[in-house]
């Protein structure tokens, strides 16, 4: 599966620019719903098993974006980052963080 591309808005065409160059190239939205369908069931086998998140995202980041693994490690901690940050308020108002 290839990653979904889109076209850059600055790149000139032999008549200058074309309204509608921010649009997905052909069967790129295929690739994004696959992509959400993965997250999808990504995160239900998470919730299911309580896994850590990034051991099946990664995954899915590299195969499925064709991201550099230089790129999609930081990201995955980054995405690791954030739902801790967000676990973490509720606990704290509910006094359950020492």
């Amino acid at each position: 599966m290839q990653a979904p591309r889109w076209s850059n808005p600055n790149d000139e065409h032999k008549n200058g620019p074309v309204a509608g160059d921010d649009a997905l190239e052909p069967g790129a939205a295929l690739s994004v719903l696959l992509l959400l369908a993965g997250g999808v069931l990504i995160g239900a086998l998470l919730a299911l098993l309580g896994a850590g998140g990034s051991i099946l995202l990664l995954p899915l980041l590299v195969t499925g974006l064709a991201l550099p693994l230089r790129e999609a490690v930081p990201l995955s901690l980054l995405v690791v980052l954030f739902l801790a940050l967000a676990n973490l308020i509720p606990a704290l108002r509910q006094g359950r963080v020492a």
